[in-house]
């Protein structure tokens, strides 16, 4: 019975040291996974930012053409 109730023990305390073991590496998961969400959501951010400059700017350099000043049915 001794030598069951050693392995046991041995058992609870490797299992103990894999789990603290576990946790100090899951110390920076939490960081990381903030920081890929902020990059993505700042990438999202700055293709829409470009698509619109990019219309806008196409807006202004291509107006409608009832819109110019010097109409030619004046």
């Amino acid at each position: 019975m001794k030598n069951n109730s050693k392995a046991l023990s041995d058992n609870d305390s490797m299992y103990q040291t894999a789990m603290e073991l576990h946790h100090k590496n899951q110390l920076g998961a939490q960081f990381a996974r903030t920081t890929l969400t902020l990059c993505l959501t700042t990438s999202l951010c700055l293709i829409v930012s470009l698509l619109l400059n990019g219309y806008l700017g196409w807006t202004v350099a291509h107006p409608p053409s009832n819109t110019l000043r010097h109409r030619k049915d004046e």
